[in-house]
């Protein structure tokens, strides 16, 4: 028994062995070669830089970032391409992309491309910046929403390509796991949740001295439109039926946030 587990931890390391230095090679592109005997003392040990199944990116990027191997920074603010492409669903790859992107400063770039190719899904977008996206930053970001990069190539100093895997993607939402009453402070955006009991039922209740317009959306998991409540006049309490596969509850004021200011309400029934 002993003999047949060292056999298949020697298989495993024969398989994976030279995944993590292909994912330095992908962050340094062409420098790589001028540090290579650098890079192979710093990462002699790859399995300690695994997550999962991949490369851990942002444990590799800090790496090479500590021993002043990765150089993300312009002598002048640049245009800066970012490819991204993974297959799943472009609701969920957009909206959890979209996100990283935001939580590390980038919120304003253009969509050069997005198009679907079979089961894959690719973006492009372009923007003005003084560095590169820092690849551990982005990749701390993506693993909070379950996705992994399983690959990172660097092709110049202003165009960066990323393979994501989306299979265990998920938004960052606040989980309902109880059938009782939750008070929700004042908003900043949106209110998301994520529906982690059987319910039927969903009662949402606004402050008495707010005028809230209910805006309400249901979506499954890969962020698909179940079904919708809107109310164009205030209402104090709303109980919604919650569609069948809802994973996902948005819920907003139709006009403007500041109308529930003092937060809302909201239960779940069986």
């Amino acid at each position: 028994m002993v003999r047949v587990l060292i056999s298949i931890l020697i298989l495993y390391g024969y398989l994976n062995a030279g995944e993590v230095i292909e994912a330095v090679k992908g962050l340094l592109g062409n420098k790589y070669y001028q540090h290579r005997k650098i890079v192979n003392v710093l990462f002699r040990n790859e399995n300690a830089f695994y997550r999962d199944a991949y490369p851990d990116i942002s444990k590799i990027a800090a790496k090479l970032k500590a021993n002043g191997l990765l150089n993300l920074y312009f002598s002048s603010p640049r245009q800066l391409t970012l490819s991204l492409a993974a297959k799943g669903d472009p609701l969920l790859f957009l909206k959890t992309v979209n996100e990283s992107l935001h939580d590390i400063g980038y919120s304003f770039f253009t969509t050069k491309e997005a198009r679907r190719d079979g089961n894959y899904f690719h973006w492009k977008i372009v923007l003005k910046s003084e560095s590169a996206i820092d690849p551990e930053l982005f990749a701390k970001e993506l693993y909070k929403r379950g996705i992994f990069i399983q690959r990172v190539k660097r092709k110049n100093s202003t165009y960066w390509e990323y393979d994501l895997d989306l299979s265990n993607a998920q938004i960052l939402a606040k989980t309902l796991n109880s059938y009782k009453e939750l008070s929700l402070r004042k908003p900043l955006d949106d209110y998301w949740f994520k529906v982690d009991i059987p319910s039927s039922m969903v009662e949402i209740s606004s402050h008495i001295n707010d005028n809230w317009h209910p805006y309400v959306i249901f979506y499954d998991s890969s962020l698909k439109m179940l079904g919708y409540y809107t109310n164009k006049e205030k209402e104090k309490r709303v109980k919604l039926q919650i569609p069948a596969d809802t994973r996902y509850i948005k819920i907003s004021d139709y006009y403007s946030l500041s109308n529930i200011k003092r937060g809302l309400r909201i239960r779940l029934y069986q």
